[in-house]
């Protein structure tokens, strides 16, 4: 889940409209070599079952049930898409689609209640169990996401990611979820969408307000969001080498971490817009990725957090610094980049703010607008170039790519179109060299989309959440998706 993809609908959801000015690819994607392509949920948003068979409470569910009014229609995940009970109809679903793997997500406090190892919750782990080996015996990969979000409550109340100590607790477990369920795992991803899972602390310059995101702590003025990616990726880090030492030999798994991540192009072909947007890409792909790969934060970050904090007075910059061996320890932790791919912005520079703005919207002195309708789709090609020039060309995932609509209808061509330009710029940066590995929708089915609850629809599957059986029916966009499998081109005469 990618929240960025979702600010557009505060104001108004934009009517997609077919553009004259793009031709979609002719080029069918690669077939039976190697190239996946699936489908993507998260536990909290379908699984349901919040405090069934020894589950614990998830900051999600302290958020939701203690802060209704932060969610727009008041819901929760308490039963969600039911999937903890209808997990089999689930992987039903997926083998009629045809997909070659699904991503979905494992919950910390469904096997570790307590967030700690020193309890085990052993119903928990069969669920999970079970589920991949469903997946399996129908030849699906499956791909796992090790934190979407939902960090076990008691944890959080030790501060979450503001903790120093959170690399030993994710550390260790992972390493439960390596034992139990790396035989059978391929992709692993730590976490998804960091730049967003820290808003829950503080800000980001995509979104120049405090947002409704559990744990919803406004800690912007002592660089809580700069603190909580500090402690994310040196947990990423710890997670990884973890599996290096100790299970990569036997089970030959890759890991990563899941970025969302905008092409961000100029608002203008001024001097200024075009460093904003070079700053817009720093500050929210290199971020995460900038330490991953070269062992720290990008220049620009540096310099420009240091710069207003030392205005501001502070006597050291709100953005921590890793040690040397930090620096040498979170380096190379990512064996393929995964991207989940919404939008396309536009970046343009603003003036200097005034020394009491502190907030991440200053420190990258920038503002965004988001593309409008199909435009949305015309940097994916682009994002991924970035990537691959900017990371060594590391292979490239896109683990998440969909559209929202307010509507529940089964007739969604504004999502199928969508689909279709977004695979198309796709294939356009195959074209161009990136090495792409896979491509996932998001989502399966209808689900819970944090703070604006059930009002927005990403499924190519619709869910009755009025039913007690959360019934889940086709869509139009299921139907092409399951050709398009079959015969993997978007455009109509297709060259082989």
């Amino acid at each position: 889940m990618a929240i960025l993809r979702r600010f557009t609908l505060l104001c108004a959801l934009v009517h997609m409209c077919v553009t004259t000015e793009y031709v979609l690819n002719n080029k069918p994607f690669p077939k039976n070599e190697g190239f996946t392509f699936g489908t993507a949920t998260a536990a909290y948003q379908i699984e349901g079952g919040w405090n069934e068979d020894g589950k614990g409470e998830s900051m999600w569910d302290r958020f939701t049930h203690l802060f209704p009014e932060k969610i727009m229609d008041k819901s929760n995940g308490d039963i969600a898409c039911d999937t903890y009970h209808k997990y089999k109809e689930d992987i039903e679903i997926l083998k009629d689609l045809g997909v070659t793997h699904h991503r979905f997500s494992i919950s910390w406090p469904r096997i570790l209640p307590n967030g700690l190892v020193n309890h085990i919750n052993q119903k928990g782990i069969d669920f999970y169990k079970n589920f991949i080996k469903l997946l399996k015996e129908n030849n699906i990969e499956p791909v796992v996401t090790l934190s979407h979000w939902d960090i076990p409550e008691i944890l959080q109340e030790q501060g979450g990611f503001q903790n120093y100590n959170f690399p030993d607790w994710f550390s260790n477990y992972s390493r439960i979820c390596f034992e139990n369920f790396g035989d059978d795992v391929k992709y692993w991803i730590t976490f998804n969408e960091p730049t967003i899972q820290c808003t829950g602390y503080g800000q980001n310059f995509y979104i120049p307000f405090v947002a409704p995101f559990a744990p919803g702590y406004n800690l912007t003025t002592v660089g809580g969001e700069y603190v909580c990616m500090h402690n994310l990726i040196r947990s990423h880090a710890a997670a990884y080498h973890l599996y290096q030492k100790e299970f990569k030999a036997r089970q030959n798994g890759k890991l990563t971490i899941a970025n969302a991540a905008c092409r961000c192009y100029p608002a203008s072909d001024s001097r200024e817009d075009i460093e904003a947007a070079d700053r817009c890409m720093q500050f929210s792909l290199g971020w995460v990725l900038h330490p991953i790969y070269y062992g720290d934060y990008p220049e620009v970050m540096k310099e420009r957090i240091d710069y207003r904090s030392k205005i501001q007075g502070y006597p050291e910059s709100r953005l921590p610094k890793f040690t040397l061996a930090e620096r040498q320890l979170i380096r190379k932790t990512s064996d393929y980049v995964a991207i989940n791919a919404y939008y396309t912005t536009y970046a343009k520079s603003t003036p200097e703010k005034e020394i009491n703005d502190i907030s991440p919207y200053s420190d990258a002195k920038l503002t965004v607008t988001f593309a409008e309708g199909l435009g949305n789709t015309d940097g994916m090609g682009d994002l991924l170039l970035w990537a691959h020039n900017e990371y060594g060309k590391p292979d490239i995932f896109i683990t998440e790519n969909g559209l929202g609509l307010e509507t529940a209808s089964l007739e969604d061509d504004d999502r199928l179109t969508f689909l279709k330009y977004s695979l198309s710029h796709f294939r356009d940066a195959m074209d161009a060299g990136v090495n792409l590995l896979g491509y996932t929708v998001w989502s399966l089915m209808d689900n819970f989309e944090w703070f604006i609850g059930y009002n927005t629809k990403y499924g190519i599957y619709q869910v009755d959440f009025n039913s007690p059986n959360r019934t889940r029916v086709a869509r139009k966009s299921a139907e092409w998706y399951k050709q398009f499998i079959q015969t993997p081109c978007v455009h109509l005469n297709c060259t082989l």
